[in-house]
This record gives C-alpha cells, sequence and structure tokens, in this order.
C-alpha cells in the first residue's frame, strides 16, 4: 500500500477506500475502547497503522462509519 500519511480521504481511490473500509474500526476517541453509541469517532485501520476522524451511526445490526471528504488520513506512530 502507497503512504497515506496526510491524505485527504477524498484523494484514495475508490479501491483504496474500499479496502480500508472493509477493515475500519470504529475507536472512542475519549477511552479507546470500541464505541457503544453512535456520534464522532477515530476510524482505526488496524495493521496498516492509519486512522482518520470519523462519525458511527450503531444500529442493532451494525455499525455504520462515515468519513468526510475532507478527512485527513493519519498515523499515531509517526
Amino acid at each position: 500500500m502507497r503512504n497515506l500519511n496526510q491524505k485527504m480521504w477524498k484523494e484514495l481511490t475508490n479501491e483504496e477506500q474500499q479496502k480500508l473500509m472493509s477493515i475500519a474500526n470504529a475507536i472512542d476517541g475519549r477511552t479507546g475502547n470500541n464505541v457503544k453509541k453512535s456520534g464522532d469517532c477515530i476510524v482505526d485501520f488496524g495493521e496498516t497503522g492509519y486512522s482518520v476522524a470519523g462519525r458511527v451511526l450503531v444500529t442493532e445490526e451494525e455499525n455504520i462509519i462515515e468519513i468526510d471528504s475532507e478527512a485527513v488520513i493519519y498515523s499515531p506512530s509517526l
């Protein structure tokens, strides 16, 4: 995967976005745990090392993650 650090979400190809969303996990920025209710969150892309700010809608069936096209991807380890 190419270096995505400091790229806007809209700069990624559809394929890159889909690949990242398939491994996305919504994290509560205050606790570092998985989200339990709808609202703002950190979207963590697992072993890629990348994260981005987003929103999550928690339903009984699933968590729906949304990322604004202007959101900037970052690597917390850099």
